[in-house]
């Protein structure tokens, strides 16, 4: 999730801005940077909940190893 998060922000959003700040934001290159940053974008939300999910599960104590 970390790595998602630090290529989201430092690769693909510098891009993004730097293509818009050239005024080039209707170009097939801004259109890929786009696409790469809705999914990489919803792999880390998808990412989030997972673990939010994995850590409810721990609280459930039918998981774990140990006696009871």
């Amino acid at each position: 999730m970390v790595a998602l998060t630090a290529v989201h922000t430092f690769i693909v959003g510098p891009r993004q801005l730097a293509l818009m700040e050239r005024g080039e934001s209707d170009t097939e290159d801004a259109a890929r940077l786009r696409r790469s940053s809705i999914i990489i974008s919803g792999l880390i939300l998808l990412t989030s909940i997972i673990v939010i999910f994995l850590a409810a599960l721990m609280n459930n104590h039918e998981w774990s190893w140990q006696p009871n």
